[in-house]
């Protein structure tokens, strides 16, 4: 179950100015050469998206979804290298919008 579906209200889904659920920040297209600027300009709206999702009624921010979605995952404790060369690096930024889409979706 998504987070929207299963707390309707609180979502927005009946009265958008009821809703406490933060909207999730806006994708960014980039080219390759700049997954790294682009990453890092969203850290800070991600963050904050992060802070405010745990900053909710325990309802949500402990429900299955929340806690599922900030569980260590195998990429976590192995982070991908800064790679400056032709290398494709990991897909973690990739990754961490997938996660948060999943979330919301």
């Amino acid at each position: 179950m998504q987070l929207l579906d299963k707390f309707p209200i609180e979502g927005g889904q009946k009265d958008p100015k009821k809703r406490i659920i933060p909207f999730l920040p806006g994708k960014i297209l980039f080219r390759r050469s700049h997954v790294r600027d682009v990453a890092m300009k969203r850290l800070r709206f991600i963050d904050d998206y992060c802070r405010a999702l745990v900053r909710l009624p325990p309802q949500i921010s402990q429900s299955e979804e929340v806690l599922r979605f900030f569980e260590t995952k195998p990429d976590d404790m192995n982070p991908p290298v800064e790679d400056y060369g032709t290398k494709r690096k990991s897909g973690k930024t990739e990754n961490m919008t997938h996660s948060l889409l999943n979330l919301l979706h």
